[in-house]
């Protein structure tokens, strides 16, 4: 499965409307740190967060945030089936697949 990153615009959104992170943070009921790293994309805020945020913004939740494919590599267990002499497939996995 693909790793999704989700991107936000709350940055241009809070300075388009000439307000601090600590006046949103406000706002919403959260700390200043707390809009820091939801800006930073280090914390994804809830669902009722979200829409307090757009609430405020004045813009949909769709304008706030966007979901992306993660650029980054997945590495997983590469499968390989071998036969035992009972005739049985078992798959043991000591090669790695990287996309």
């Amino acid at each position: 499965m693909t790793e999704l990153r989700l991107d936000n615009t709350i940055k241009k959104h809070r300075e388009r409307l000439g307000l601090s992170q600590q006046a949103l943070a406000e706002y919403v009921g959260v700390t200043r740190q707390a809009i820091i790293s939801i800006e930073g994309g280090r914390q994804v805020p809830s669902t009722s967060l979200a829409l307090l945020f757009s609430h405020i913004l004045g813009c949909s939740v769709e304008n706030l945030f966007t979901l992306f494919p993660s650029q980054g590599l997945e590495a997983r267990i590469a499968p390989e089936r071998i036969t035992t002499e009972s005739g049985c497939d078992e798959v043991y996995g000591d090669r790695v697949l990287l996309g």
